[in-house]
């Protein structure tokens, strides 16, 4: 980022991740979300409270990781496909505010 224009956005694949963004992105004097936008998955409840509040990408890793197991309990060798339904709860660090989002299977 030193050495060009920055990302207009980042998706980090956890919480502490977009928080070292956040602060990483402050030491270089920008701006979330007005100059780059950060998105992340799993963030905690407590992340709502952040300055900028993140936006974030819940997953049912539970559910995911019950159904990871029974697959491989019983296993026959077919593939299969199981879809899961996530979350978005839109926060300040998208720059999206005012948007509705339904929730989606994936």
């Amino acid at each position: 980022m030193l050495q060009g224009k920055p990302p207009r956005a980042l998706f980090a694949t956890n919480e502490q991740q977009a928080l070292g963004c956040l602060r990483a992105l402050a030491e270089q004097g920008l701006r979330v979300p007005q100059d780059v936008a950060l998105v992340c998955f799993n963030a905690t409840q407590e992340s709502a409270y952040n300055v900028p509040s993140l936006t974030a990408v819940r997953q049912p890793v539970d559910k995911m990781a019950r159904a990871a197991i029974d697959m491989l309990k019983n296993w026959d060798g077919e593939v299969r496909r199981v879809e899961f339904e996530f979350f978005l709860r839109v926060g300040e660090s998208c720059g999206c505010q005012g948007h509705e989002v339904q929730p989606e299977t994936r």
